[in-house]
């Protein structure tokens, strides 16, 4: 499970320029990425469990009355867990992780994502410094290790690119991160509010 916080900043101003004028103060920074909540959720919770534990983590500030938006990786629990938080009317977005290249809407609200955009995107913002991880995590060095032993490779028949974590490394912080980045930028660029937030349950 990934918290992830996306802060936009408004520009500084710069000598001579008039901050009274509406179109200056609507300048922004470009986005940080902030993971603010890390954790693994212990396999023998059951899933209504995971259901509370998750509802009476979004009724935590900032989660509460930030604009937050929370995504479950369907590809992992499946459409019955997924009802499970639908009727506890968590309002998830469903992402499905697929094989291919493009990112599409499926019939219930959500989303089919490509692994290959999910983790391109999320190695772009960690190794441009865009990603930022808490210090206190406990869990952060654990993610940036999955983000460094997270590979590429070429399918030779097809040519390919896929994303897999290294033989024997694990990656599930990682995708619930970059689950949470993709669920604020969403597969096109637009405009968003100065702060949001993401959570993200795998």
């Amino acid at each position: 499970m990934a918290v992830v916080e996306r802060l936009r900043l408004p520009v500084e101003p710069i000598d001579g320029t008039d901050w009274l004028d509406g179109a200056c103060r609507q300048k922004l920074t470009a986005p940080v990425f902030n993971v603010v909540h890390l954790e693994r959720l212990r396999l023998e919770i059951s899933y209504p469990d995971q259901v509370e534990y998750i509802a009476s983590l979004l009724a935590r500030e900032p989660l509460l009355s930030g604009p937050t938006k929370f995504a479950l990786d369907k590809t992992g629990v499946g459409r019955a867990v997924f009802d499970l938080f639908t009727a506890r009317r968590l309002n998830p977005i469903g992402i499905t992780i697929t094989g291919g290249r493009e990112d599409t809407h499926d019939d219930w609200g959500g989303f089919h994502v490509a692994k290959v955009n999910l983790v391109g995107r999320l190695q772009t913002l960690f190794h441009t410094g865009t990603l930022k991880i808490a210090a206190a995590l406990e869990e952060g060095p654990i993610l940036a290790n999955e983000l460094r032993n997270f590979a590429a490779t070429v399918a030779e028949n097809s040519g390919n690119l896929s994303y897999n974590a290294r033989s024997g490394q694990h990656d599930d912080l990682l995708l619930a991160t970059a689950i949470s980045c993709w669920t604020l930028v969403g597969p096109s660029h637009g405009t968003y509010a100065t702060s949001e937030l993401a959570t993200l349950i795998r």
